[in-house]
């Protein structure tokens, strides 16, 4: 449950009062009515027998008006770590408890102070000893039975209890009683702590303090008086530090600070104003403290030593330049393919792939060299000496043909569409052919059967040098696999192609 409370300052003398009492959701029973003609029979769960572990269960029990609930027992054996505990009203109430059962002595008639009588009865949580001990006494039966009437009232005194709490007085009624509260406290049994801060007597931004039909204003500085209303000479008492000067501004202060001090009372010294750095060295300030930067040749935290030079010791790797640094250190400019504090870790030039045409990449000292592969030349393997057919090629669909050249000028391989290069995989292809092995641009000429014979297709070219790149120039013949004569004239299809090393959708790059 919760409560949520709209105030409006312009208002005084309203509000609310509530009592609030926890309620176990498992006490559900109904309310059970009793007169003198008749008796109302209450019994535990399971009686006779053993009831079940963390059992929660409470009864309340209503007389009519000017009588008392009175309960006697017939039956009671709570030995198994079971209680019964009976208090007086509407609700279990901590100070409304009358008596508190367990064991298996037959308990006193109970007679209720008030209309209202509650029973709470809470089963054994299942403690090993206490089932040891519930098993030695299960053959005289467990739980209770209670018989309840109503009786009634003539002069019980409802006051015996000391319902009033906080020095409230009781005055004993006939079926009731009322307290009269002392002043700071209100409710039905006084336990409300009246809240005198409500009206929010305490002016001029004080802050108040409740107590015991009390209040007491917390002033801020420069203000006095019960509610704070009186307004002081805030500059009485100096409360600006360090020959700071004390203005008045409105109802409060400010200090003008001396040179080198700042803060709302000028507590605060600048740290650089005593000039603190040497040798030549510039003052930080970062709030309450300060750091220096020091001139070369110079360190310490005011610059107050000389140093070394710091490149005496030839600290930079190799070639590398060392250079003095402000504060007394270093740094090395390296020579190209070093880098690192101290020049001293070798750049790995092969990590820009810089060999082309499948040639390899070794890394050295500040530099790099490829090994190129049988035709190839130049620094980078740029150069072309002749066309070798072997390995991929690309044509203008991005279909991809791999060629296995033999020692005897056989063409073996395999051959992908573009569409099963996406998919991941390809129909039963055939590749064979021949070319010329005798010359740097041969010729040559191959057939690709696909689908088990339902496509073939044969290629003739010759592979050449066109840019400083290989490019095979191909006529290609296309025939598929027809069901009458008719369409046999629509079978084969004549083209050309371009192959390439790389796919045509994308540039070639020539700086990898």
């Amino acid at each position: 449950m919760w409560l949520k409370f709209f105030s409006n300052y312009k208002l005084t003398d309203v509000g609310f009062m509530a009592t609030l009492n926890a309620v176990d959701p498992r006490d559900d029973n109904p309310l059970i009515l009793v007169d003198e003609s008749t008796v109302q029979q209450l019994r535990s769960p399971d009686i006779p027998l053993d009831a079940s572990d963390s059992v929660h269960e409470t009864w309340r029990i209503m007389a009519p008006q000017d009588h008392s609930v009175r309960a006697r027992f017939d039956f009671f054996n709570l030995t198994d770590g079971s209680s019964l505990t009976v208090g007086y009203g509407s609700s279990p109430i901590t100070f409304t408890i009358l008596v508190e059962l367990t064991g298996s002595e037959l308990p006193e008639d109970i007679t209720s102070p008030t209309r209202e009588l509650w029973f709470r009865f809470v089963s054994d949580t299942g403690d090993s000893s206490r089932r040891k001990l519930r098993a030695a006494c299960s053959l005289m039966g467990s739980g209770f039975l209670v018989n309840l009437t109503a009786e009634r009232t003539e002069d019980i005194n409802e006051c015996l209890s000391n319902p009033c709490q906080n020095g409230g007085t009781c005055s004993d009624s006939l079926g009731g009683f009322q307290c009269f509260c002392p002043e700071g406290f209100k409710g039905d049994y006084c336990q409300t702590d009246e809240y005198e801060c409500q009206s929010d007597p305490c002016q001029n931004n004080a802050t108040c303090e409740d107590g015991i039909n009390t209040f007491t204003c917390q002033c801020p500085y420069g203000v006095t008086g019960l509610y704070c209303e009186t307004i002081l000479d805030v500059c009485i008492g100096d409360p600006c530090m360090n020959d700071a000067t004390c203005m008045e501004v409105g109802q409060g202060y400010q200090c003008q600070c001396a040179s080198g001090f700042t803060g709302s009372r000028c507590e605060t010294e600048f740290a650089c104003s005593s000039n603190p750095c040497l040798n030549g060295g510039s003052c930080i300030q970062s709030g309450s403290v300060y750091a220096c930067r020091c001139a070369t040749g110079y360190t310490g935290q005011n610059c107050e030593s000389i140093v070394i030079d710091p490149c005496q010791s030839n600290p930079c790797d190799g070639a590398a330049m060392c250079e003095v640094y402000y504060g007394g250190s270093y740094r090395c400019v390296c020579r190209q393919g070093f880098t690192g504090y101290n020049c001293d870790i070798d750049v790995n030039e092969c990590s820009s792939l810089p060999c082309q045409n499948g040639g390899r990449c070794d890394n050295g000292q500040g530099r790099y060299t490829c090994e190129c592969r049988l035709g190839y030349s130049g620094v980078n393997c740029e150069k072309v000496g002749y066309c070798d057919l072997d390995g991929e090629w690309y044509n203008d669909c991005n279909d991809k043909i791999t060629i296995v050249k033999t020692s005897t000028g056989l063409l073996l391989g395999d051959y992908m569409t573009n569409e099963e290069i996406l998919l991941g995989s390809s129909a039963p292809t055939v590749v064979v052919g021949y070319a010329n092995q005798n010359e740097d641009f041969p010729t040559f000429g191959f057939m690709v059967g696909r689908d088990n014979g339902l496509s073939t297709t044969s290629w003739s070219g010759q592979c050449h040098l066109c840019d400083g790149e290989e490019v095979l120039y191909t006529t290609w013949t296309n025939t598929r696999q027809v069901n009458t004569c008719f369409e046999i004239k629509r079978s084969t299809r004549l083209g050309q192609d371009k192959w390439t090393r790389y796919p045509q959708d994308i540039a070639p790059r020539r700086d990898i």
